[in-house]
């Protein structure tokens, strides 16, 4: 057991104090931590300074995270490191260094979130996956997998993982429950904000209801308020919308010295939603402001995308109100152009889901904009449904990346629905009937079921949480036979449709899987879509190779 001498743990006591107040927003903290770092220089005894300067350092990481410094929190961090490798050789104990172990799964998770922060998804993954395999050494193995559960789910979901990320902020919800309360509530969050990502609402408000009861820090409480706003936007209720994320803001204003720094950008976002509803051109230059303080902060890539979305927004409306015909298209053309670098960004950053939304955008502009083909805008429509037709074929493959078929519903509401519907019109306004031909054979085509044993969910690696390994346990003890001559225990129809229950095991019973339909021939010689899928493949990832089969 390590014994420290007295001024070591009144530094613990100070940082612990210090930490309290963060999270209360108590304006004292900054007197609490010039405390705490003289009393950790004064410090003579060897491991006592060590452990000192570890809490001061750790302390400082958030400081610095909170300030929107993440190269400063990180580099803090690397200090945590250093000193609990300096720890180790001193500590050889088995109970000094299973404490160690846990005072590091603390660093390396901090140190995969402030990744994320900064786009370096690969990186925080990696963080993830050492704080993990320290859960399990430590002492208190089952409340410190529940907090990294949190970090996975969001990881998954930066990675459009959807299905992956609903599954571990459930499980990371139930590890908290049984293990970790006191983290229920940022897990609660991540589960509406998963729910939220994929379209589903009344889940998502159903969660957030659930978290409303247990968050009681500053951090929690705004991410709880911002995924209220996103729900509200999602169902189209503008209204309700702007009021949430003025609340949000104001909130987020209200408490800017203990928030993490993506809340400030985030905040000024929600403000112009607002604006936006009343003034076109007022949230134009309210939107201008927060993209460049974005870049001039070095903020993370998606938030950047995000606001780059919403200035076109207002841009394009700008357009569409605009008398001067030379001036709308200006504009038009202005709210096309940043959309298109919202697409490229997220390409950049691997989110082929993300840029095929913005190229929706992109389309529905064009759409707006030209209410009927001349001989002057065709050629914009012509580029406009080539754009549209690749995201649609995209979003459609999407739409299946889930074995669960309330996600791929949901999915597809969101985003799969309007690819095919402004595909259509824009479509019908070229004239185009051969196109819109072929969007119905698609459009038509029923799922292509295939047997499995394994995982499907894109980007999965095929391993089981804990949850569903228990619940396909039970599916395969309790079966579903004794009925109409079934054999007890063999499944039947039901259960090899996975719809909403547990995901089978690798190795375990076979299942129906939904899968996009492949391609399909619309004549003997002629495939549904060829240019549409070839761009899809070309500009999204998208990876079907799949022979094509008769319609019809």
């Amino acid at each position: 057991m390590v014994e420290l001498d007295d001024e070591a743990v009144r530094v613990r006591r100070l940082v612990e104090i210090l930490a309290g107040q963060l999270q209360a927003g108590d304006p004292q903290w900054s007197a609490t931590l010039e405390q705490a770092r003289t009393v950790a220089t004064t410090i003579t005894d060897p491991r006592s300074r060590i452990d000192a300067r570890l809490r001061v350092a750790n302390i400082d990481h958030v400081i610095s995270l909170n300030a929107g410094d993440v190269s400063g929190a990180l580099g803090h961090l690397d200090r945590c490191l250093e000193l609990i490798g300096a720890a180790r050789v001193v500590d050889v104990a088995e109970a000094d260094q299973r404490r160690l172990d846990e005072q590091e799964w603390g660093v390396r998770l901090n140190r995969s979130q402030a990744l994320q922060a900064i786009g370096d998804i690969d990186g925080a993954d990696a963080e993830c996956v050492v704080a993990l395999d320290l859960a399990s050494r430590t002492g208190n193995a089952g409340r410190h997998r529940a907090a990294t559960l949190c970090t996975v789910a969001a990881i998954a979901s930066e990675r459009e993982q959807w299905s992956r990320a609903l599954r571990y902020a459930t499980e990371a919800v139930d590890e908290c429950a049984a293990h970790n309360p006191a983290a229920l509530g940022v897990a609660l969050v991540n589960l509406a904000q998963a729910h939220a990502a994929i379209g589903d609402y009344d889940e998502a408000s159903r969660v957030a209801d659930r978290a409303e009861a247990v968050v009681d820090d500053v951090q929690s409480g705004a991410a709880l308020a911002h995924v209220r706003g996103y729900i509200a936007m999602g169902r189209k209720d503008v209204e309700r919308a702007a009021e949430l994320f003025g609340e949000y803001a104001e909130s987020a204003k209200e408490h800017a010295d203990f928030l993490e720094p993506h809340h400030r950008s985030e905040s000024l976002k929600a403000l112009g939603f607002g604006v936006h509803r009343r003034d076109p051109l007022g949230a134009r230059e309210h939107y201008l402001v927060v993209v460049e303080r974005i870049r001039a902060e070095e903020g993370a890539p998606m938030t950047l995308v995000a606001a780059l979305v919403q200035l076109s927004g207002a841009t394009q409306d700008c357009a569409l109100t605009e008398v001067d015909p030379v001036t709308a298209q200006a504009w038009h053309e202005e709210a096309v152009g940043l959309v298109a670098q919202a697409a490229d960004l997220a390409l950049a950053h691997n989110r082929p889901t993300m840029a095929a939304v913005c190229d929706l955008t992109g389309v529905r502009y064009a759409e707006q904009f030209f209410r009927e083909a001349t001989a002057v805008n065709r050629p914009a429509l012509r580029a406009a449904l080539a754009t549209v037709l690749a995201a649609a074929v995209y979003l459609h493959h999407a739409s299946f990346s889930s074995s669960r078929h309330a996600q791929r519903r949901h999915f597809a509401a969101e985003r799969g629905t309007e690819a095919f519907a402004l595909a259509f019109v824009v479509a019908a306004r070229l004239g185009a009937g051969d196109v819109i031909a072929e969007l119905v054979e698609l459009r038509s085509a029923a799922a292509f079921f295939i047997p499995t044993r394994g995982v499907r969910d894109i980007g999965d690696s095929g391993t089981r949480t804990p949850r569903e390994q228990t619940g396909r346990e039970q599916l395969g003890s309790a079966g579903s036979g004794g009925a109409d001559g079934d054999v007890p225990g063999r499944p039947d129809l039901a259960d090899l449709m996975i719809g909403d229950g547990p995901a089978p095991a690798a190795g375990g019973t076979p299942s129906l899987v939904a899968t996009a339909p492949p391609p399909l021939l619309l004549t003997p010689s002629a495939v549904v879509l060829t240019e549409a899928f070839d761009v899809a493949r070309t500009r999204f990832g998208l990876v079907d190779d799949r022979d094509a089969v008769a319609t019809w």
